[in-house]
């Protein structure tokens, strides 16, 4: 039990850290807030989009996606951001850096949500730990 409580201290201290950083070092970038029953992302253009962990229906990770077109938002220097439409996932919600290859795909009850954070390396360390922290939040 001690160890279940260790991890999920170490995966809310790398969220924190990862998120001073974004804040510090990435001007206008995506800033994370991982809370006790919701993920916060805020994003360019003064965006921001709540999704409560109850709602989540999955979590996927996704190399090269084709982004589509912007219905309700657009690009701000390499940020894309707001509503947009493609082929395979229809309208959904985009907050990414468009010069990271790779994105984390959440489907939930309002829809699908797509963003990534900081950089290649970043998006798949926090896929990772936040697909253990949903697992935990089921336990």
């Amino acid at each position: 039990m001690n160890t279940i409580k260790n991890i999920y201290i170490l995966i809310f201290i790398i969220l924190v850290v990862a998120t001073v950083f974004a804040i510090v070092y990435s001007g206008d970038s995506t800033v994370l807030d991982v809370g006790e029953s919701s993920l916060t992302i805020n994003g360019a253009g003064s965006t921001s989009y709540t999704i409560d962990y109850e709602d989540i229906q999955s979590v996927e990770l996704v190399y090269s996606p084709d982004y589509g077109t912007s219905i309700d938002g657009g690009k701000k220097q390499m940020y894309a951001y707001g509503i947009w439409n493609n082929e395979f996932w229809g309208e959904y919600s985009l907050y990414v850096n468009t010069n990271i290859d790779v994105c984390i795909v959440i489907t939930e009850i309002k829809g699908v949500f797509l963003f990534n954070y900081i950089n290649e390396q970043t998006t798949e360390d926090f896929y990772n730990s936040f697909l253990e922290y949903l697992e935990g939040k089921k336990s």
